[in-house]
């Protein structure tokens, strides 16, 4: 979050100070540009102590808290900035991003909504607002808010990957396929893009392209677990276990505490017949359960996170 570009027009006199607020006003602003946060703070608290309504000292407050990673303190002062200016777009988009980031969803949503009726064409109130139902699970309300994003901006290939997400979540495998695709031509080193790709060609049995475009992920970002043991799975799908040991193994050296890596690892140590090893291995899934919050040995229904066979699960990220 930003300081704020200029101030909004105040035209009233601080009384008794000798100055009027734009000029005391800049002065904080000017301090907050540059990075001197404790400095422009007092600046802003001088000024709403003469003049508690200045809507840019609240709001600039609100900012600084959100620099300096006090959320909860920063949604507090923004609330009390839209009380001030219900209308002022920025600090309702911030103030949805700042829900966000407190995982509070829902009245993320609220804020992006006021922003998007106040103003349509603000395209990133779209795009965060397709990412945040995701979590509550409305898919098809964060499909139409990333195709709206796409309409207003469709260059950011970001969004072609979340869209991607959403519609494999909606079991429409080509069509993020597709999204996918085109945000790996926008974005030819969106690592994510390609690794979540791999997961939807794995959907479709398409094993040997989807091992080729683990392969690139992981090119492009070497220390990501996740796609190296989702190459390993793709391997097991064709029968190269030699192989897909070495990327489980890989995934654990990079991740030592990831428990369905040493499970899945276990299991193919086991088709191959070293069973010290594997039986070793597979006594990880009393960790997984652990983990999960089940720690007797009765076998419970497969996490939703649960995909392809049965003793496989291959991870996608959103961000």
């Amino acid at each position: 979050m930003k300081p704020p570009p200029k101030p909004p027009p105040q035209p009233e006199t601080v009384g008794g100070s000798g100055q009027d607020p734009d000029t005391l006003f800049h002065q904080g602003l000017s301090l907050h540009q540059q990075g001197r946060l404790g400095e422009a703070q007092a600046i802003y608290e001088k000024l709403l102590d003469l003049h508690p309504r200045h809507f840019g000292a609240v709001y600039s407050l609100g900012v600084i808290a959100a620099q300096s990673g006090r959320h909860l303190e920063a949604v507090e002062i923004l609330d009390r900035a839209l009380a001030i200016d219900p209308h002022h777009v920025e600090a309702l988009f911030n103030h949805g991003n700042l829900l966000h980031q407190l995982k509070r969803p829902r009245e993320a949503l609220e804020s992006y909504q006021r922003l998007i009726q106040l103003k349509p064409d603000f395209a990133d109130a779209h795009l965060n607002r397709g990412i945040v139902p995701q979590q509550l699970n409305r898919l098809q309300d964060a499909l139409a808010s990333l195709e709206r994003f796409i309409q207003l901006n469709p260059g950011y290939g970001g969004a072609h990957f979340h869209r991607g997400n959403v519609l494999r979540l909606l079991e429409r495998p080509l069509d993020a396929l597709a999204s996918y695709d085109k945000a790996t031509e926008l974005q030819p080193d969106h690592a994510q893009a390609y690794s979540n790709r791999g997961n939807v060609l794995k959907d479709l049995d398409r094993f040997e392209e989807a091992l080729a475009s683990y392969d690139k992920a992981i090119a492009l970002a070497p220390g990501t677990a996740e796609a190296h043991y989702n190459r390993g799975n793709v391997l097991q799908e064709l029968e190269r276990r030699e192989e897909a040991i070495a990327a489980y193994e890989r995934a654990i050296e990079l991740k030592p505490d990831f428990v369905q890596a040493h499970f899945t690892l276990s299991q193919c140590r086991l088709t191959l017949g070293d069973f010290a090893r594997g039986w070793q291995g597979y006594e990880s899934r009393w960790d997984q359960r652990r983990q999960s919050g089940t720690t007797t040995r009765e076998f419970a229904a497969p996490p939703l996170a649960w995909r392809g066979t049965a003793h496989r699960q291959d991870y996608s990220a959103a961000q």
